[in-house]
């Protein structure tokens, strides 16, 4: 498991001094199940002591479009919870996110994004290289990403214990099936080498 200090320790850089700049944007991606909550929440207690802090979950705006989206056009209802069609809704979400962001006066801009592959039945593209069609160079410039890598079998047994839903959207349980079309290795590598930005990848098993 990742220390509490180990997290802490990643972000308390030379990027850190020059936030009068403006924010800091810290991402933390990865798979279904990787931890992405728990670094979230422990960086925001952190980083409280050193500024103002806004947080953007993925996650739960997933749950609010799939809401509004009262005829179905862009997932379908099943037992167990939905499925998303296609990439309408991650796309209103990421552009939602860059209008967040870029509005934001405080210190810290923290973004939880599930960054997954394709789908391999071909709905959905959740490739990092499509996230990067997203985020303007403003924002860019002051990001620093932290990848949690996870073995699969560890995070289809963290989802097996997740208890449904929760109101805030944290902690939605995937369907086994999903987990299983987005389980392939991603483009996360081949994306961090042209992005020239910090990018710490942890083992978060």
């Amino acid at each position: 498991m990742l220390s509490l200090q180990q997290i802490s320790d990643l972000v308390y850089t030379d990027e850190m001094q020059k936030r009068s700049d403006g924010p800091l944007y810290i991402w933390v991606t990865g798979p279904f199940a990787a931890g992405k909550s728990f670094v979230i929440e422990h960086l925001s207690n952190e980083l409280q002591k050193f500024g103002k802090v806004a947080i953007f979950l993925d996650t739960a705006h997933i749950i609010k479009e799939v809401n509004d989206d009262i005829e179905g056009l862009h997932h379908i209802r099943h037992d167990g919870g939905f499925t998303i069609t296609d990439n309408v809704i991650h796309d209103r979400i990421l552009d939602k996110l860059m209008k967040e962001a870029e509005a934001f006066g405080g210190d810290f801009f923290l973004i939880e994004m599930a960054r997954v592959g394709r789908d391999t039945k071909g709905l959905r593209d959740l490739s990092y290289h499509r996230l990067s069609r997203h985020i303007t160079s403003k924002i860019l410039a002051r990001s620093v990403f932290i990848r949690l890598n996870c073995p699969y079998e560890e995070r289809a047994r963290r989802n097996e214990c997740r208890n449904g839903q929760t109101p805030d959207g944290k902690y939605r349980k995937a369907s086994a099936t999903l987990m299983e079309r987005f389980s392939p290795e991603d483009d996360f590598r081949a994306w961090k080498a042209g992005i020239n930005r910090p990018v710490v990848a942890l083992d978060n098993s």
